[in-house]
This record gives C-alpha cells, structure tokens and sequence, in this order.
C-alpha cells in the first residue's frame, strides 16, 4: 500500500512539473514629452504562428504572460500619438522580457462628420412593442377634440 502511494505521488508530481510555463514580455509606456504613463495603449505581439495583445493598466504598464520564445513584432498604439513598431525582437525562455517605450504625440486630421436625424411617422420608437404599438405626434393630439395637449386621452381611444 505504502509503495503504491509512493508511487502516485512520484508519478503526479512529474506531470505537475511537466507542465511547462514561459516567461513574459512586460514594461511600461509613457509619453515621451510628459513621461507621464499612457493609461490603455494596445500592445500587439505577433510573430509566423502567434498572436497576443494587452493594454496597459492606470501606471502604464504591460505584461503578455507565457509568451513562447522566438522573434516577436511589438507594436504599441495610443490614440493622438504615433505607433511604435519594433521588429524581430528575440524573447527567450531564460528571463521575463522588459521593455521601456515612449510615444510621441500627433494630431489626428478628420473629416467633417455631419449628424442628421431621420424621423419616420412609421416608427413606433420603442423596439420592445413593436405588435402594438402606435405613435403618434403632437399635431395629432391637437386634431381632436376630446384629447386636446393630452396624450394620455389620446392613446386610450386607440386599439391594442
């Protein structure tokens, strides 16, 4: 009994260790006049067969866990300032990878956006209650007599 639970413990504690975790790739980004963190910039790493991504936290800082070794592209972007692309970089499996990036700011040049609401007397304004629903505007509820600036009378004389 007692070498049968030697034996257990010996087998599983090898598939526990067998289990294999690498290094990560971490660091910070800030803004390179300020060299205040930017909060939220996107990493991307990628490489032939590998694809993984995080943002950085409120100090500016990342970490991609368990990144196999081999040659990455990182790429760091922020809205309002240039992304940083920095090619064949080498991870190994020997150590966590740390890298220290600053942004340098840009404006963002776009296009005039116009905004233009579109009313339909069809549409009944709630999704929800769409099999019996009715709208109805305000000339409406001044053409009759009985519901004159009162909706609420209006609305009960309809069906549904």
């Amino acid at each position: 009994m007692r070498c049968t639970l030697v034996f257990f413990i010996l087998l599983f504690s090898g598939i526990v260790n067998s289990q294999t975790s690498f290094p990560a790739i971490g660091g910070e980004v800030i803004d390179r006049d300020s060299r205040q963190p930017l909060v939220g910039a996107t990493i991307s790493l990628t490489a032939d067969d590998y694809f993984n991504g995080t943002v950085t936290d409120e100090r500016g800082r990342f970490e991609v866990k368990n990144v196999p070794p081999g040659r990455y592209r990182i790429e760091v972007s922020y809205l309002g300032y240039e992304t940083e692309s920095l090619s064949n970089v080498l991870h190994t499996s020997a150590r966590t990878l740390s890298l220290d990036l600053s942004l340098r700011r840009t404006s963002v040049v776009a296009d005039e956006v116009v905004v233009r609401p579109i009313k339909t007397d069809s549409d009944p304004g709630n999704e929800f209650a769409l099999l019996s629903a009715r709208s109805f505007s305000v000339e409406e509820t001044q053409r009759y007599a009985a519901s004159v600036n009162d909706p609420g009378r209006l609305a009960v004389g309809f069906p549904g």
